[in-house]
């Protein structure tokens, strides 16, 4: 099967090489080396559980609603569940609404919510190109939210924080703590949301096919090696 490129994966074989004259950078070399080796086995490499990844996967329907009541109140916006792909990029965005294209982060706590940043990170600026390329869109955005998390999520870092005290796993002396450091439902709505627009940009959307390329030479190259 011919490499395509998700397009959560795009900023990472977009990076530019440190060696002068070299065409993929060491990230870009490692992420097709580790897509060749799940190829070569059938399986696939374990995602590491994270608190992070854990806790936007279970709010991630509160924070579209969220994100919906706040950008188009009265609206009903519904998690999209399909898979595009041309002949060079796949992907599933997480919302398509009218002519835009919409990525949702749920931030873990305050102190990763990016009230105080103005342009969206590179990686999901480029993941963002790819889904205006797959859709046809021309407009898209990162909307992070600031939901509260999880009661389990709750009580297991107030495990963690109890173990790192000294309490021996006794959640008893932390967690009213714990708890106001992942409540935001009474903090006022724009210190729980922010939205970083991102127009399409049809040049980077040629170069991430043209990097495309050149990943599909280098897996031939390790191909032939072997």
């Amino acid at each position: 099967m011919e490499f395509k490129i998700r397009c959560s994966a795009i900023g990472q074989i977009m990076t530019s090489p440190r060696t002068k004259g070299a065409t993929l950078s060491e990230t870009a070399k490692s992420e097709l080396e580790l897509l060749l080796l799940e190829e070569d086995y059938d399986r696939k490499a374990p995602q590491v559980d994270s608190k992070y990844t854990r806790k936007g996967n279970a709010v991630e329907g509160d924070a579209i609603d969220f994100a919906q009541s706040i950008m188009e109140p009265g609206g009903i916006w519904f998690k999209n569940e399909t898979r595009f792909e041309d002949e060079h990029l796949k992907g599933t965005p997480d919302l398509i609404v009218g002519d835009f294209v919409y990525d949702i982060k749920a931030s873990w706590m305050f102190t990763t919510f990016p009230r105080y940043k103005f342009e969206p990170p590179p990686i999901y600026w480029w993941q963002l190109q790819g889904y205006m390329a797959l859709t046809g869109r021309k407009r898209a955005a990162v909307l992070y939210c600031l939901m509260t998390a999880p009661e389990v999520e709750i009580f297991q870092e107030a495990r963690r924080v109890s173990y790192q005290r000294g309490f021996g796993g006794d959640i008893d002396p932390v967690i009213d703590e714990v708890r106001h450091l992942l409540t935001y439902d009474n903090d006022p709505i724009e210190k729980r949301f922010k939205a970083f627009p991102v127009e399409r940009d049809d040049a980077a959307i040629q170069s991430i096919r043209d990097r495309v390329e050149a990943c599909r030479d280098y897996i031939c190259e390790l191909k032939e090696k072997v």
